[in-house]
Order: C-alpha cells, then structure tokens, then sequence
C-alpha cells in the first residue's frame, strides 16, 4: 500500500501485471521508472526485553516528524511484549513518507535515536 502511494505502483501491482499481461510488462517495466514522488520507508522498533507493556515512551515526538504517515503497533499496552529478535517480532511500526528523501532519513535516524530501553515501559 504505502509503495503504491509513494511511487504509483507497487510490487504487487508488477507481479499481477506479469502474470496476466506479460507482454505489456515487458513494455511498461523494461524501462527504469523514474523518479519516484515521495520516499517512503518502515522503521521497526526494537524492544529490548520481555514482558508486559505498560506503555510506549516517545510516541509524541514520533508523530510529530515531519514525514509521518502512520503507526502500526503489533503489540498494545497491557499486552505481553517478547524481545525483538528479528522482523517479524518489531512491536511498532513507523511509516514515513515525504518528497525529500533526506527528510526521511533524518526521521528514520531520529527514530532510531528515540528507540531503545527508555522508549518502552515493560512490567
């Protein structure tokens, strides 16, 4: 979804176009596309223990970035949290999306700043 929102077409839209319109994909797609709009990336957090979240530290300054698009949590508050081990064990999710590319790696970096023992309240 948010592939297709910042550049128009995503890997999904590729593979069915592929499949079921082989020659317009090689067409449309022998080509680089260009540029995209927006640049887009997912920050997973990682949380360092095990337990029971109390709460998320550090939400405020998160949205407030300037290329925050959204927030997906896998684990709520009061919910029992694991230690992240890998991708599929981020708690939170952190979508950003903007026209300039450095806005987004500054964001990205700012996450990575904010992320850490102090963000998360675990009982």
């Amino acid at each position: 979804y948010y592939a297709q929102q910042a550049q128009g077409t995503s890997q999904l839209d590729w593979t069915v176009t592929a499949y079921l319109e082989p020659d317009q994909f090689r067409i449309t797609y022998a080509e680089p596309a260009p540029n995209p709009s927006l640049s887009c990336t997912v920050a997973g957090l990682i949380a360092p223990a095990t337990g029971t979240l109390r709460g998320y530290r550090g939400l405020s300054e998160i949205r407030h970035l300037e290329s925050f698009v959204a927030l997906k949590a896998a684990v709520q508050p009061g919910q029992r949290i694991e230690r992240t081990v890998n991708d599929l064990t981020y708690p939170l999710r952190v979508i950003l999306m903007h026209e300039d590319p450095a806005v987004v790696e500054r964001d990205a970096h700012t996450i990575r700043y904010l992320d850490g023992g102090h963000f998360y309240d675990i009982q």
